[in-house]
């Protein structure tokens, strides 16, 4: 999806400025990249450098007998030479995640777009971005999903002002269900109970539902800062109205999961949401709060000396010395 609203950049990653809250909140997406280790990503990055490595053989047996132009990251740069060609293929790795990061935000727009019988303007990419959407409108379609009736909400900003975060919201339908409801294993672990199909419109509960998309991972792949992304939503107090008013958070959620698209199929996983996982959020808030607010602060870095005693802090010479 295209940059919600109310988010802003900053050096310490994506935080929102919600109206009438006095400070700002952190995203959702920035507090799990903070405190949880993204499993498949190196994985995934490794992949990207490995498949640019291959593509570039004869350019990189060519480099081998090429001397070292020491300009690589400049305008004089060669081109030929190894540390030229090395940047080329980490440069092709990046372009990569950047192509498929616009893909996955087109498709959130194109998505958005249907579900709310708005126009949008064509854009280069849209032939591949519109296969995913192609099987979104598929899922609609197999859970029966009205446009009309079954629409609760979709990309909303919601936040909790107390616990300090914000994040955006992808859409929340009726399922022909009455819930998805986990319980713990033996081991601790969240299994999904029984779930129960429902007839009467009226019965449908409400499923707040998460976007994802990818060129290459499995259409079941989930990872737990899924779990924690919609929990946190799930969990959220507040959310913020087209007007910039804000209201009370969407009630009677009986389920949370994601909708995997690929280009030729989907899957809807159920994820669990329960206090359990939100208090498991709330840690990686406070950690978040510790790598932002705390770390960077005024700590003292000086080594330790045999007497006890830090080294002295170096004085800085000025240009006058």
């Amino acid at each position: 999806m295209t940059n919600p609203r109310h988010a802003r950049e900053t050096e310490n990653g994506r935080y929102y400025e919600i109206p009438g809250v006095d400070r700002q909140l952190v995203s959702v997406t920035n507090a799990n990249s903070v405190a949880l280790a993204k499993y498949g990503l190196p994985l995934w990055y490794a992949n990207l450098a490995t498949d640019a490595a291959w593509s570039n053989l004869p350019r990189m047996a060519y480099a081998l007998r090429r001397q070292l132009c020491e300009a690589s990251t400049t305008d004089d740069r060669c081109g030929v030479c190894r540390d030229c060609v090395t940047r080329d293929i980490k440069g092709a790795a990046e372009a990569s995640r950047d192509s498929a990061s616009a893909l996955g935000s087109r498709v959130h727009d194109l998505a958005e777009a249907h579900v709310l019988g708005r126009p949008i303007d064509e854009m280069p990419g849209d032939d591949e971005a519109g296969l995913y959407v192609a099987q979104y409108i598929r899922f609609l379609e197999d859970f029966d999903v009205d446009l009309e009736r079954d629409v609760v909400a979709t990309e909303m900003t919601v936040f909790d002002e107390h616990a300090g975060y914000a994040g955006t919201l992808d859409v929340i339908l009726r399922l022909p269900f009455d819930g998805w409801t986990f319980t713990a294993d033996k081991g601790g672990v969240p299994r999904l109970g029984k779930t129960r199909k429902v007839t009467d419109p009226e019965q449908r509960g409400r499923f707040l539902l998460d976007i994802k998309t990818s060129r290459k991972r499995g259409v079941t792949q989930s990872y737990p800062e899924n779990v924690l992304q919609v929990t946190a939503l799930r969990h959220a107090k507040r959310l913020v109205l087209p007007d910039d008013t804000t209201a009370p958070m969407v009630t009677g959620i009986t389920g949370t999961g994601t909708i995997q698209l690929r280009a030729n199929r989907y899957a809807v996983i159920p994820l669990p949401s329960r206090t359990q996982e939100m208090r498991t959020f709330l840690r990686v808030l406070e950690m978040t709060r510790w790598v932002h607010d705390v770390w960077p602060g005024d700590y003292d870095y000086r080594p330790m000396t045999p007497s006890g005693a830090p080294t002295p802090k170096r004085q800085r010479k000025t240009a006058e010395q």
